[in-house]
């Protein structure tokens, strides 16, 4: 069954919870204080140790709940999963691209990110961005579009939904 033949032909319960699930992450805003940022996959830059950590924040009951996040030292952070998981995404900031092998995109202050990785190595896999002021975060289930402050990352787009193979054979 997919996801979207899960809320018209599931169970009422399966439904009811679907729909639950789905309005909150429609709902899914917040803000996060000012400061330097990486945007982009959290998989290439939390160390290894803390990495369960965020997955168990990420997927709490099995289910994917973006939105700002607290790290045990107090840190705030944001991810959300991207709409059709794994890929490479551009964005409307500075025309950015974030390679996905975690299937989410976060937003985490660098004195959190690994010791070991240079700037360099961090633009590798994302962007570094400084906010100057507060900033709304947040993700919309329609389009998939994550945004961070300016930044807008949009993971909905499905290039092979548009392609026909049967054009190529006219």
């Amino acid at each position: 069954m997919t996801v979207g033949e899960l809320s018209t032909r599931a169970p009422k319960p399966l439904r009811t919870l679907y729909s639950v699930y789905m309005t909150q992450m429609n709902k899914m805003t917040n803000k996060l204080p000012a400061g330097t940022y990486y945007v982009g996959d959290l998989c290439y830059v939390v160390p290894d140790d803390d990495w369960r950590k965020f997955c168990d924040r990420m997927f709490p009951d099995g289910y994917p709940v973006g939105g700002v996040k607290e790290m045990a030292d107090g840190i705030k952070y944001a991810d959300f999963c991207t709409k059709y998981g794994d890929g490479v995404f551009g964005d409307y900031y500075a025309g950015g691209a974030y390679m996905v092998d975690s299937g989410s995109i976060g937003c985490i202050p660098m004195c959190a990110l690994h010791p070991d990785l240079s700037h360099d190595e961090v633009r590798d896999f994302g962007n570094i961005v400084s906010f100057d002021e507060a900033f709304e975060v947040g993700y919309d289930d329609v389009t998939g579009t994550i945004t961070f402050g300016d930044i807008h990352i949009v993971t909905g787009e499905d290039d092979e939904e548009d392609y026909d193979c049967e054009e190529d054979d006219q």
